[in-house]
């Protein structure tokens, strides 16, 4: 088995203009797309507790770092809940990632996961486009990496060859 850090915070790459406006183009055209759908938040705050649905968030460098340059780094407060989560809203909607755009309470599954999916290819694409890997890490493990070295401490998690990223091939 290949060594698979926990995080993706030790891969994390200024973005070039390019770059940064090719994935606000992609997150432009997903988020016409969704108002043209079923899709509603009802901005509960649901979507943050991803504990409480089970799941791990899961995001691209590129996607990890536009979120950091529009809404700097936090670390997660609570286990399983998204540290941009204050009083049930969402404080980093303009840099959320593609998992945060596409889930929505009302939305079935396999619609999300459809949507999710070519998405993600527009994302790869675009970093094909610019030379760059895509890594990708879970959220919360990625955020906590990324505290703990701007504050000169290294998270638990961070040491782990066992975890949630990989580089595509």
């Amino acid at each position: 088995m290949p060594h698979r850090p926990t995080s993706i915070g030790a891969f994390i790459a200024p973005l070039d203009v390019s770059t940064r406006q090719g994935l606000a183009d992609i997150y432009r055209d997903l988020d016409r797309e969704l108002r043209g759908s079923v899709a509603a938040c009802e901005a509960c705050g649901r979507c943050c507790r991803l504990a409480s649905f089970g799941h791990e968030l899961w995001l691209t460098e590129v996607e990890l770092s536009y979120l950091l340059e529009t809404r700097g780094a936090e670390a997660p407060r609570e286990p399983g809940v998204c540290p941009y989560m204050e009083n049930g809203a969402c404080t980093a909607r303009e840099g959320r990632a593609l998992g945060c755009r596409i889930f929505f309470c009302n939305m079935e599954v396999e619609v999300s996961e459809r949507r999710y999916g070519r998405y993600l290819e527009f994302i790869r694409r675009l970093c094909d486009e610019r030379g760059r890997p895509v890594y990708y890490g879970e959220l919360l493990a990625s955020l906590s990496e990324v505290a703990a070295s701007t504050s000169g401490t290294r998270s638990e998690s961070s040491s782990s060859n066992e975890g949630p990223c990989w580089k595509t091939p």
